[in-house]
């Protein structure tokens, strides 16, 4: 009896560790903000009666658009205007506001289903020292993470700015 006893309490503590370990607890967690070399913005405009894709590339030298067409494999983007420099001053600061912990998180969507027919969605993809990390979330910020939402409503300042 105390075998079954014994192995139904390390398989209780297994399972326990698992979940834990699925729920993001991990002590690889850093805190504060990381530097991006360079990002990629790109929104989808929400449900507009014209489609209205955006795409924007942000590095140490400026901000780029791409108004070519949608990419996709075949036809990859092509940041083919460059921004003012009055505009690439305004949204520069998005490179050095990267949340640590997101890099933790990566392809993590934060969206609320509920505001989709109301919120552009946002894909953010960031390169940091040769790693790519990707996050979608939406223009609605309420009921994001903590850590998340300040870092999405700098996303949506950017996006405004480069209107």
């Amino acid at each position: 009896m105390k075998p079954y006893f014994l192995l139904s309490i390390l398989s209780l503590t297994l399972i326990t560790v698992s979940c834990k370990k699925n729920k993001g607890d991990n002590n690889t967690i850093t805190t504060g903000n990381v530097t991006a070399d360079s990002m990629i913005l790109y929104t989808n405009g929400g449900f507009t009666p014209q489609p209205v894709w955006k795409f924007y590339k942000i590095n140490g030298q400026g901000a780029w658009e791409d108004t070519t067409s949608l990419p996709s494999v075949s036809n990859p983007n092509n940041f083919n205007v460059q921004m003012s420099a009055t505009k690439y001053g305004q949204v520069k600061f998005i490179l050095n506001e990267v949340p640590a912990q997101l890099l933790n998180e990566n392809n993590s969507q934060y969206v609320n289903g509920v505001n989709l027919a109301d919120c552009p969605m946002r894909k953010v993809t960031v390169y940091i020292n040769g790693n790519t990390y990707v996050w979608y979330m939406e223009e609605c910020t309420d009921g994001m993470p903590s850590y998340v939402k300040p870092f999405a409503d700098k996303v949506n300042t950017v996006f405004a700015n480069l209107k």
